[in-house]
């Protein structure tokens, strides 16, 4: 059958389509697509490694290491290549502390690879590489180490899994201290090995910049030491503490409660992550006071001595606002503000300002916007504009109610007045090291806030306000305290805001830090209701805030130098003269250092050796009779170490003669040394009264029988 002409033009024409296709698509790969074909080839003969950069290392002003990266092996799988999959796994079990099913169903997972374990220690990474279980392998990889564990933890950050920084001088400065990374370009046969004379290509990593912090390790050990102590005592729920230089706003110590360990973030709680010393804003109370008076007498509205009639409450705003208690002062000069911590005179003082500059000044001490300090997550506070505020909130703001402050910004409003009126942005790293030497950060003056006679004024009501009888805060035992603090009722559901502040030379000295420091803390608390007291007329909280002095050994005498001690110890001489057998019982009130703490737990465990000899001895109090019914003896001469004899009976007590008859009776010696008491008459009675029929009274023991034959005793 002959083709036809019409059907061979149609074959012809599908053959030159599909030439025509062919040959678009191979100019399409020659053109177009030529690079991804050559990166396609390049991915299975070339492998690109990552080299990662070394993190830098992190020190405290002194050197020592607060942060390193050391090197650490991590197991990774390769299942494929796995022969005998259950016998790895049981192999792996013991060595790794997992079950044999977890790793069997990690391996059957599908996955082409896997890490089974991540920065194994040495040990552990020989011991499975003494397995020699083929698709089993070794990768080195970072791990961030703190060698003082949470020490500092809250300054430091921490860094995750993936190398990155996060919170703190970590997260703030990872960019610096992560580095550039390196790069290797190798050949690989078929086999995914190496070629000897195959394309090599290596990029050097850069090595991180190591930091040089503000921090005192010492005075951060301190300070950790005493806020969680502080913590203890006040039966807080959290808290912060910060020391900084005010000459140029260095911080010398930063801590915050709770703590956490960096090494161990997975296990700790997220609230512990915060930073509160620099991302907590809760109202400062009392500490507020000596801002508004140092805005006053810059401005000269008022001097120390200006005198007004407290009455106990001032009206503003058509509000009564009163002082703690409702406690009225009478005639009160501004420094005796400080003393009393009086309400009505901060509002005094702040209707003689005016509430532009008081607002004014409340900008220019820093509060309502970020210190600029170089960590991270830092909160700027509130202060309203004045726009917002109401007649009322001059009265309130000016004792501390109404805004909010962090504890930084308020040790950093502190300092301007301890270094003559300068605000400086605190900082936390001192210099930058990399190879091309060491950068150092430059003090950074914000502005003058007062004058520095202002300065000097405010320090010298200060000095006077914490020596003072009528102070709400402890003295410095160097005569020259300069501390101030509040209380306020916290916005918050969490319960009260406290602050407190300071500058003592002595109490920095002794930590080992710079002078002329200043030092913030803030707590929030929870716990029973408390009462009212002086502090701005929030409650106040017993026991004070806490111990800042010396150590003991800063005294000749031992003693800590603390007036409540030094009263103790006077009250103590005092008793001894007027009750020498008693001074046995008295102890001076120290505070509570370890060796302190022992030898009191000795004393104590040889007072109830001595009490128990009394007791078998049937010897009473020194002094008294044995019977103990308050007869007086001659003192008795001291005790020799041989065991005393029974001391003789007291004629003139019948408790005597009952003893020695019950002693014939074989009754109870040692229940018979105390005589009855009425209560314990009563009691009898009442026993007598409800005992059962059946009970005959011969069968009650021989101290029932001494108190019945008291009660029919002729008297």
């Amino acid at each position: 059958m002959a083709v036809s002409l019409v059907r061979l033009r149609a074959l012809f024409a599908i053959f030159a389509i599909a030439c025509l296709l062919l040959a678009s698509r191979l100019a399409y790969w020659q053109t177009i697509g030529r690079g991804e074909l050559l990166g396609q080839a390049t991915d299975q003969t070339r492998s690109d490694l990552v080299l990662a950069a070394q993190r830098g290392v992190v020190r405290d002003r002194s050197g020592a290491i607060l942060a390193t990266t050391v090197e650490l092996r991590s197991l990774y799988a390769i299942p494929r290549r796995i022969a005998d999959r259950g016998a790895a796994a049981a192999a792996l079990a013991p060595i790794l502390g997992q079950s044999a099913e977890a790793i069997r169903a990690a391996l059957d997972s599908g996955a082409e690879w896997l890490y089974l374990r991540r920065r194994l220690p040495e040990d552990v990474a020989r011991r499975i590489a003494a397995l020699r279980i083929e698709g089993l392998g070794f990768e080195n990889e970072p791990k961030r180490l703190y060698p003082n564990g949470a020490l500092g933890a809250h300054v430091l950050g921490f860094v995750n899994d993936d190398g990155q920084g996060q919170y703190g001088v970590e997260g703030r400065y990872d960019p610096i201290l992560r580095g550039v990374d390196g790069r290797l370009v190798v050949e690989r046969d078929p086999a995914n090995r190496e070629l000897a004379i195959g394309l090599r290509i290596a990029t050097d990593p850069r090595r991180g910049q190591d930091l040089v912090l503000t921090l005192d390790l010492a005075v951060q050990t301190a300070v950790e030491r005493e806020l969680a102590a502080a913590i203890a005592r006040e039966r807080a729920t959290s808290g912060s503490a910060i020391v900084l230089d005010p000459r140029d706003g260095a911080i010398l110590a930063l801590a915050s409660w709770p703590p956490y360990d960096p090494a161990r973030v997975a296990t700790a709680d997220a609230e512990a992550l915060r930073d509160r010393a620099v991302s907590w804003a809760y109202e400062p109370g009392s500490t507020m006071k000596a801002i508004t008076i140092a805005a006053a007498l810059d401005k000269r509205v008022v001097t120390p001595q200006t005198t007004y009639d407290d009455k106990g409450f001032a009206i503003i705003g058509g509000r009564r606002l009163g002082n703690a208690l409702g406690r009225a002062y009478g005639p009160t000069t501004v420094t005796q503000i400080l003393e009393r911590s009086a309400n009505a005179g901060a509002v005094f003082v702040a209707s003689r300002l005016g509430a532009d500059d008081l607002y004014a000044y409340l900008r220019a001490f820093g509060f309502g916007e970020r210190t600029g300090v170089d960590v991270a997550a830092e909160a700027s506070g509130s202060v309203r504009p004045l726009a917002e505020w109401y007649p009322v909130d001059l009265g309130t703001v000016a004792f501390g109610q109404g805004l909010s402050v962090t504890p930084l910004q308020l040790a950093a409003a502190y300092a301007a007045i301890a270094n003559g009126g300068t605000l400086y942005r605190p900082y936390v790293v001192a210099s930058r090291r990399d190879a091309d030497g060491e950068h150092r950060t430059a003090p950074a003056p914000v502005r003058r806030v007062i004058s520095s006679d202002t300065a000097a004024t405010v320090r010298r009501m200060l000095r006077m306000a914490a020596t003072s009888t009528t102070r709400t805060s402890r003295p410095s035992p160097d005569s020259s305290p300069r501390r101030i603090r509040g209380w306020s009722s916290s916005s918050s559901s969490s319960g009260l805001s406290r602050s407190f502040s300071e500058r003592s030379p002595r109490w920095t000295r002794s930590a080992g830090s710079r002078s002329m420091p200043c030092a913030t803390r803030a707590f929030r608390q929870t716990g029973p209701e408390p009462f009212w007291g002086p502090g701005g007329g929030a409650p106040r909280l017993l026991p004070s805030t806490e111990r800042v002095h010396p150590p003991a050994a800063a005294r000749g005498d031992g003693g800590s130098g603390h007036p409540r001690h030094a009263a103790s110890r006077r009250a103590v001489r005092r008793w001894r003269v007027r009750f020498p057998h008693r001074a046995a019982r008295l102890r001076v009130l120290r505070p509570a250092r370890p060796a302190r703490r022992a030898r009191l737990r000795r004393g104590r465990l040889r007072a109830g050796r001595a009490r128990g000899r009394r007791r078998a001895t049937g010897r009473g109090s020194p002094g008294r009779c044995a019977c103990r019914r308050g007869h007086r003896r001659a003192p008795r001469p001291a005790p020799s170490r041989r065991r005393a004899p029974r001391r003789a009976p007291d004629p003139r007590c019948r408790d005597h003669r009952q003893r020695r008859e019950d002693d014939h009776e074989g009754g109870d010696r040692r229940g018979a040394r105390r005589a009855p008491s009425r209560a314990a008459d009563r009691r009898f009675v009442q026993q007598r009264d409800r005992r059962p029929a059946h009970v005959p009274p011969d069968g009650a023991d021989a101290r029932d029988r001494r108190h019945r034959d008291r009660l029919l005793r002729p008297r």
